[in-house]
């Protein structure tokens, strides 16, 4: 009885046409731009720009710190990619472009995770264009999201 409820319930929310519209992306894809745009490369220079002149001046912790920093990064980014681990430093990245990809999507807002009674719309093609993802990129996002799709993985649906 409750679960025909349930489902009556959020057949009307997803047919409510005076929901919000919010953005929601692919996580997957999104991280491999990420880790692919100039965005993050622009961070990896400066830290080995930062790791060179620490072994320069023979500040052998600082220099044990950034390298220590990029293995943690690499590290980091594969648990991500897995969706073991959250992407708060990718999220904060993206925040400058957020406004314009809802804007282009016509949704309110773009968020990690739709709240009720909200019409999702998937934005990730959007936030690719942002991170000025190239073809080949493209290509391993459409691949990733196949594969969740495939498995029928929550992954697949964000």
């Amino acid at each position: 009885m409750w679960t025909m409820a349930a489902a009556l319930w959020s057949l009307a929310l997803a047919s409510n046409p005076g929901a919000e519209r919010v953005g929601v992306f692919h996580s997957p894809s999104v991280v491999v731009a990420y880790y692919r745009s100039e965005l993050w490369l622009r961070q990896v220079r400066q830290r080995r720009e930062a790791l060179e002149e620490a072994k320069r001046a023979g500040d052998r912790r600082k220099a044990a710190e950034l390298d220590r920093w990029g293995r943690d990064a690499q590290k980091l980014a594969h648990r991500q990619l897995a969706g073991k681990a959250p992407i708060d430093n990718i999220w904060q990245e993206l925040q400058p472009f957020l406004p314009e990809v809802a804007a282009r999507a016509g949704a309110s807002r773009v968020v990690l995770e739709p709240p009720p009674g909200t019409e999702a719309v998937d934005v990730t093609e959007h936030l690719l264009d942002a991170l000025q993802a190239d073809a080949s990129t493209r290509r391993i996002a459409v691949d990733l999201r196949r594969k969740d799709e495939r498995r029928g993985s929550r992954r697949g649906k964000d």
